[in-house]
């Protein structure tokens, strides 16, 4: 797979190359086998950062991979059966791998707004490779602010 360009988290484009992650991760397909269903990761605005409001990406998941990635609208998060919400700086911190997924969402660090822990137990390995995908993604921050995780 081409290493795709650097784009600014949570955006459109950062949204299509994380679900084309998602679908090259042989660990994700076979972590998530018998999983049906979308996932809204949400990053809350911080202005410091470049990030002037919200962002909501949307990812269509199943065992065989990921169907969409977009911007969530509403209607995707009404529909999400998982939705991780957090401050931009705890994404950079997991994007860039100075944070692991599953401690930043069982500290709290990473806010499960929909969905409960015990619903995602059984997908916990799917939900770590889907976010280990994420990281491999080159990514920046808004203006050409500084590399906010992955590689890049």
């Amino acid at each position: 797979m081409p290493v795709p360009m650097p784009a600014e988290i949570f955006t459109e484009e950062w949204a299509r190359a994380w679900c084309r992650a998602a679908d090259a991760s042989a660990s994700f397909r076979r972590a998530a086998a018998g999983w049906e269903g979308s996932i809204v990761a949400v990053l809350e605005a911080d202005p410091e950062l470049g990030f002037e409001a919200d962002r909501r990406v949307f990812l269509d998941l199943s065992g065989e991979g990921c169907r969409a990635g977009r911007p969530a609208t509403p209607a995707d998060v009404e529909s999400a059966v998982f939705v991780f919400s957090a401050p931009a700086r705890v994404w950079s911190a997991v994007l860039a791998g100075e944070t692991e997924p599953v401690w930043a969402l069982m500290s709290g660090a990473i806010a499960l707004a929909k969905g409960s822990v015990p619903q995602l137990m059984p997908f916990a390995g799917a939900a770590r490779a889907l976010f280990e995908a994420a990281r491999g993604l080159p990514a920046e921050r808004p203006e050409g602010r500084p590399r906010a995780g992955g590689r890049g």
